[in-house]
This record gives structure tokens, C-alpha cells and sequence, in this order.
């Protein structure tokens, strides 16, 4: 019994620290082919996921991912016969160790990086099909390390074993039986950025050639990525492939892609993002016979709750076309895609992959007018329907807001923008549940809070929602340390506790060596940073700013979202933003334009680039 308790009180501390969440995804599909042997399928998938983070000093933390590819398949010809699939496999299985600006990753993980969309020559490691709404890809078996400087750079190092399968444009598999390894720096540019890169691995032609000796030939790869975000957004994306032995037109490999994107001013906004594709294999160094292939993405949103996507290829060289179409609609609890698509016999240039394909019209390569329903359960981490807010005013009223119905999606780095006057605060206001609406509902993270008490309400803030104002709040008495620590007195933490969450939440935001000052002592942009720290030192689940660089310079207000956006993409939290700056706007991947208390257009900006 005395083991058994001195064992308790051992974990115990470590336990504290540690926290596991389940999380998941369900999908179901089925198809209409009439060109098809078998042209009726059903299939479902489901990709539960298991999260351990263990959070050590310093800002430190330790954390293990796992999940499964559980799927299964039927194809079918009612009147003769009928086939069944299924599959049980790993989808990501991968520990990490980090800090403040590093990470370590070792497993079967995702490694993605460029700036291309469509056509991505860069897709080395990955098999994203873009028509895919869930962007799912096999993962690679390997360890992975970067390191992020200011203002956006980064380092890459990767080394990986144990992966044979084609990726991307790959024409040939790896030989599983050696190791891969690779790098990449990224380096920021006055309105974009650049990145250079290479990997090495082993090609295995065998199979492909038939010739046991060609399993072991030495590859050689080299990019660049360049992004410019000017009035259009444009980009260039190039790789440069060369094997050590002649095999002939695959020795060597030339890859060149050249985009753009712009929403035009259309109704709720049009984006058009317009790809062109150069692809030459040669046994010479480079090629003087290229394919051209040209692809083109239109979006639009109908409404609140459905928009309308599509995508058109079109080759050069076989004058072939091949489209795809998607009807998006938002239900309460899930999302449903109407998707039609339409492929010659032959067209090379989309990215596909195996788990998509084995959801796909036919396991043959020939498949023309498919009709497919997809539904997957993604529920919002904030639900506005129809929330409308009314002030008394005189004899009358005031519509602060009306009728507002809008999605925030979990990590989403948002900010709601229009006139003073215009809803703004009000808005964010109830959901914060500082508010509640006069009518309608507004749900955040599961409650509704048009019907929370007083009691509730602060538990929902306490728990899960961090605010920055642009008044910072301090409070003049207390340090800096003191400051980010009042936060915490209302949950249910030991002082060892605390301490190590505040040095953690400064540490965040760069003010790890002045725990001790006091507000007076410090600068614009040192107070709003010990606002951020404040705000997530809870580790909140979704984060309110308004108004958070109104009264910072231009070079404090940058570093202060370049902070946020830092910790949106390191710890997953959710930030919308109250805001009429374009500093801020112009890191945003999504803005809400709001006029009288109205939606007036609801805007995904594709221009903004994004690491997975």
C-alpha cells in the first residue's frame, strides 16, 4: 500500500502538466457513374485522432499525435454484381518536442511548404488532390526540425526511411531501404517571401523499367518558391530534378509554375486563382520539349451558409479539358459538397492520391459526369444564427446588429472589419459573452450564450476566451508579472503552477527577462505584449482583439500580429479581430465586412500563405 502511494504522489505533478484530448473526422460519400462497370459506389471514412501534450518548463512542451485511416467501400452493378473494400492503417503517428521558436517531429507526419495552390511542383512529400475539401494526404515516415526567426524566416531540416510510394509529379518510387534527407531556409522579401530548397533520395526504377539494377539511383532536387503580395498576389514556384545514372527522358526533370489570385468586387466577392504549369523530362540537363498545362479556380459565396467552387484544367498539348464543380452547403452539424466532375480518358496534371481514389467514381483511370454527395462532420468552435442586437434610444431603438449569421472555424485567424458605428465591438462583445443578443443565437464552444447566467457566462471566459483592447488594461500597481498572473487566480492553480504558466505566456511574446517591471516603465508596444501574455496564458481556445494596435507605431503594430499569428500557427487558437487597420487586415486569412450592423461581404483571402 506505502508503494502504491508514493507512486501517486510521484505521477502526480507530471500528471498536472499533462493533458490528452480525442478529437476526429467522419466522412461519408456516394457516387453516380453510368460510364462504369460498376457504377454505383458508397463509402465512409472515419480519422479518430489522440493528442498527449505534456508541457515542460521554459515553453517547452512535449506532445504525441495518433491517428487511424479506418475506411470501407462499396462498388457495385445491382444486376451482376458487386465489390466491397475496406482499410485499417495509419494516418499520422508522430511525437514532438518544442520551444519558443523550434520543434522537433519524429513519425509518420505531413510535410508540406511552397507557395503554388493547383499545380505544385513542391508537393515532394505529399498527394493533396486540390478538389479535395478535407485536403487529405498520406503522410511520410521520418524526423523533422525548424526554426523560426523574426519576421517570418524559417530553417527546415528533415531526414526521412521507410517511404516507397510515388508523391506528387514523382514519376518513379524511392527506394524505402535508405534514407532521404533534405532542407529548406525561407527568407522574407519587402512584400513576400522566398524559399530554397533540396532533398536527396534514392529513386528505385526497377519496377518501373523492369531492371533490378535501376533500384538504387541517386536524385538530386533543388527549388525555389517566390510570393509577392502586391494588389494581385503572384507567385513562382520552380523545382529542378536530376538523377545520377541516364535512364533516359526521366534523368532529368523541369518543373515551373507561375500563379496569381484576386477577388474581384462581385457581389459577395469572386476569388479566381489562375495557375500555368511547365513540365519537361529529358535525358539532357533541361528540356526542350515542355507541357503546358493551365489550371484556373473559381470561388464564390452564395450566402451565409452556401458558397459554389470550381476548377477547370485544360493541357496544351492533348487540347483536353477536365472540371470540377462543389456546392457547399453549412447544416447545424455538418457540412454537405455536391460535386460533379468531368475527366477525358487521359490527363495527366492533377494531383491525386489513394485515399481520395479509393472514394473516387472507379478504381479505372476512365470516368466521366460523376455526381458525389460528401458530408463530414466539422462543427464551428463559434455559431452566430441570426443574432441581432437592439439598444433603447430615445422613445425608439437602436439596431446595433441585425440578423447576423456567420461560422468561426477552430485556429482561424479572422478579423471583422467596417465603419465605427458599424457593429463591431458589439459583436464581439456577445461572443465573448460580455452580451447577449436580443434575439437569435450565438454559440461558442458548444453553449449558447443568449441563455448562459451571469455565472455561466464568466465560466465560459474563464475557461476558454482571451481578450486584447486597445487600452491595455494593466493594472499600474502590479509587475508585469503580476499582471499576466491575475488571470490565473480565479482557476484552480498552485503557485508553482502559476509561475511556470506566466514565464511560459512572456516568453511567448519576447518579455521573459522583465517579469519585475511595472506598466509605467514600459513601452506601447511592451504593454500590449503583456496584454497578449495575459490573454493566453490560460491557453485559451479562442482569443478577442479589439481594436489591438490603435495606438501603436507601424513597426510595434506589425511585431504584435507577427506575435499572435506566431502563436495562432504554434497552439492552434482561434483570434478574431475588431479592427479598421490594414496592418492588421493584410495578415488576416479572412475578413467580415460589416455596414449598419449588417454582413455586407464575408471575404477568404487566398493571397495570405500558410504552413501545414
Amino acid at each position: 500500500m506505502k508503494r502504491t502511494i508514493i507512486i501517486l504522489l510521484t505521477l502526480f505533478p507530471f500528471l498536472l502538466k499533462s493533458q490528452i484530448s480525442w478529437d476526429g473526422q467522419v466522412s461519408a460519400f456516394g457516387n453516380y457513374s453510368p460510364d462504369n462497370q460498376y457504377y454505383l459506389f458508397a463509402g465512409g471514412r472515419y480519422i479518430p485522432e489522440i493528442n498527449y501534450t505534456h508541457v515542460l518548463d521554459s515553453g517547452k512542451s512535449f506532445d504525441i499525435l495518433a491517428s487511424a485511416d479506418i475506411s470501407g467501400s462499396v462498388l457495385s452493378d445491382p444486376f451482376h454484381d458487386v465489390q466491397t473494400d475496406g482499410n485499417l492503417a495509419p494516418y499520422r503517428l508522430w511525437a514532438r518536442y518544442s520551444g519558443k521558436n523550434y520543434q522537433l517531429r519524429a513519425g509518420l507526419q505531413k510535410l508540406d511548404f511552397g507557395v503554388a495552390t493547383l499545380l505544385r511542383p513542391l508537393q515532394w512529400f505529399n498527394q493533396i488532390d486540390p478538389r479535395d475539401p478535407l485536403a487529405l494526404t498520406n503522410g511520410v515516415y521520418g524526423i523533422m526540425g525548424n526554426y523560426y526567426f523574426q519576421k517570418n524566416a524559417n530553417v527546415w531540416v528533415w531526414g526521412l526511411y521507410g517511404n516507397s510510394k510515388r508523391r506528387g509529379f514523382d514519376a518513379i518510387e524511392t527506394n524505402d531501404k535508405v534514407p532521404e534527407f533534405g532542407g529548406r531556409v525561407q527568407l522574407p522579401l519587402l512584400t513576400g517571401e522566398i524559399g530554397f530548397t533540396y532533398h536527396h533520395r534514392k529513386a528505385d526504377a526497377s519496377e518501373f523499367f523492369n531492371d533490378n539494377a535501376l533500384n538504387n539511383i541517386a536524385e538530386n532536387r533543388w527549388a525555389i518558391d517566390i510570393k509577392l503580395d502586391w494588389v494581385v498576389g503572384l507567385w513562382l514556384e520552380s523545382t529542378y530534378i536530376h538523377k545520377a545514372e541516364n535512364i533516359g527522358a526521366l534523368t532529368n526533370q523541369n518543373l515551373i509554375n507561375l500563379g496569381a489570385d484576386y477577388t474581384f468586387g462581385l457581389g459577395n466577392g469572386l476569388t479566381v486563382i489562375t495557375e500555368h504549369l511547365l513540365f519537361g523530362n529529358s535525358d539532357d540537363y533541361f528540356s526542350d520539349n515542355y507541357a503546358n498545362i493551365t489550371a484556373t479556380s473559381l470561388s464564390y459565396p452564395l450566402g451565409f451558409f452556401d458558397s459554389l467552387s470550381g476548377l477547370a484544367y485544360y493541357s496544351w498539348e492533348t487540347e483536353s479539358t477536365t472540371f470540377f464543380l462543389n456546392y457547399q452547403h453549412q447544416f447545424k452539424k455538418i457540412v454537405g459538397y455536391l460535386m460533379g466532375y468531368y475527366n477525358p480518358s487521359e490527363f495527366q496534371g492533377i494531383q491525386q492520391n489513394e485515399l481520395v481514389n479509393n472514394f473516387s467514381v472507379t478504381r479505372s483511370t476512365h470516368y466521366a459526369g460523376l455526381k458525389s454527395l460528401n458530408k463530414m462532420l466539422m462543427e464551428p468552435i463559434i455559431k452566430l444564427e441570426n443574432v441581432t442586437k437592439k439598444f433603447p434610444e430615445g422613445e425608439g431603438e437602436f439596431v446595433a446588429l441585425k440578423n447576423i449569421n456567420l461560422n468561426f472555424e477552430k485556429s482561424e485567424f479572422s478579423g471583422i472589419v467596417g465603419p465605427s458605428g458599424s457593429g463591431k465591438t458589439t459583436l464581439l462583445n456577445i461572443i465573448g459573452s460580455l452580451d447577449q443578443p436580443s434575439s437569435g443565437n450565438a454559440w461558442v464552444m458548444d453553449k449558447n450564450v443568449a441563455e448562459l447566467s451571469h455565472k455561466e457566462s464568466a465560466q465560459l471566459r474563464n475557461l476558454h476566451l482571451g481578450f486584447i483592447f486597445q487600452v491595455y488594461n494593466l493594472l499600474p500597481v502590479y509587475t508585469v508579472f503580476e499582471n499576466v498572473e491575475f488571470a490565473l487566480l480565479l482557476q484552480n492553480k498552485s503557485k508553482e503552477e502559476r509561475r511556470k504558466a506566466v514565464m511560459q505566456a512572456l516568453e511567448w511574446v519576447g518579455l521573459e527577462n522583465i517579469p519585475d517591471k511595472k506598466p509605467s516603465k514600459l513601452s506601447g508596444g511592451e504593454g500590449q505584449r503583456v496584454a497578449i501574455a495575459r490573454a493566453m496564458v490560460k491557453e485559451p481556445k479562442i482569443v478577442l482583439a479589439d481594436e489591438p494596435t490603435a495606438n501603436l507605431d507601424a513597426t510595434n503594430a506589425h511585431a504584435i500580429i507577427q506575435t499572435m499569428k506566431k502563436l495562432n500557427e504554434e497552439l492552434g487558437t482561434t483570434f478574431l479581430f475588431s479592427t479598421h487597420d490594414e496592418k492588421v487586415m493584410q495578415y488576416l486569412n479572412r475578413i467580415i465586412h460589416l455596414k449598419g450592423g449588417e454582413v455586407e461581404k464575408d471575404e477568404i483571402i487566398t493571397a495570405q500563405n500558410q504552413q501545414s
